[in-house]
This record gives C-alpha cells, structure tokens and sequence, in this order.
C-alpha cells in the first residue's frame, strides 16, 4: 500500500503530493476513504476486466436464468447457445454453468462492497494517522486477496 505522493480534496482544499503522515488528519481520513474505494475498483477489473463484459455477463445470466425458468424448453436463448456451443455443453448443462459462475460473481462483488463500506467505516472512526493506515493495510489486503482468489472469474 503506497502512502506517499497522495492527492485528496478535504473541505475546501487540495493537498496534493502528500505523504499519508503529513496530511492534517481531518484530509487523512479522506484520503482512507479514497485509498480502499481503490483497492476494491482494481479488485473488481481484476475478477471482471471491464465493464463492457459486466453488461455482457449479467445479460448472459438474465438469460440463463429465463431458460431455467421455462424449464429449459424452447429456443436457447443467444447467450446460451454461444456458451454451450463453445464449451460443447448441453443447453441445460450451459445454461447451468452460466448461473454458478454469476453467483460466484455476485458473492465476490457483494463481499468486496462489504469489505470497502466496513473499512471505510472503521477508518473514519479512527483517532490518529497510524490507526487510520492500520485500518486501510488490512481492509486492501483482504480485498485483494478476494481479488486474487476470484480472478477471471469467466461466464
């Protein structure tokens, strides 16, 4: 976790090219604030590359689910199909596949929301910088390791 060099607008100004310890400690809190939302942005582009494919996910999923619900009968729909064709899955076995992996997705997403909104929290009920920075290593460590554990997460 890089403390040096950090920018952070608190109250009406703008400290930039701040170490974490130099900060007034009102503008450190900020900057905890930042420092984790961080984290957890490079945490979800780790497990989803971007947000394109988040949209083309969810729709696959939305579609699968649908399927699901009609019993498997009728037309595979598109996101479906393209998946049990690549894979060489049947349409229940694809649809299927494509619904455990957006559950796993959506436990990683909520569990990184989880860690960022109660780290935010713990961080701003801090009293001193080395508390606040204590508050930040831990909640980054255990959002990247998230990260780690759940990267390419593919549907």
């Amino acid at each position: 976790m890089d403390f040096y060099n950090i920018t952070v607008t608190y109250g009406d100004k703008t400290y930039a090219g701040y170490e974490f310890d130099q900060l007034p400690f009102g503008a450190a809190k900020a900057a905890t604030g930042m420092l984790i939302d961080e984290a957890a942005d490079f945490a979800r582009r780790r497990i989803l590359s971007d947000s394109f494919r988040v949209l083309e996910y969810a729709r696959a999923a939305s579609e699968a689910a649908a399927f699901k619900a009609a019993d498997y009968q009728g037309e595979m729909p598109r996101a479906v199909k393209s998946w049990a064709e690549a894979s060489k899955l049947a349409p229940k076995e694809a649809a299927d596949s494509i619904l455990r992996k957006a559950a796993m997705w959506d436990d990683a997403m909520y569990e990184i929301r989880d860690l960022r909104l109660k780290g935010k929290a713990r961080a701003l009920a801090t009293e001193n910088h080395e508390a606040a920075k204590a508050v930040v290593v831990a909640t980054t460590d255990a959002i990247y390791l998230l990260a780690k554990q759940n990267a390419g997460i593919d549907l």
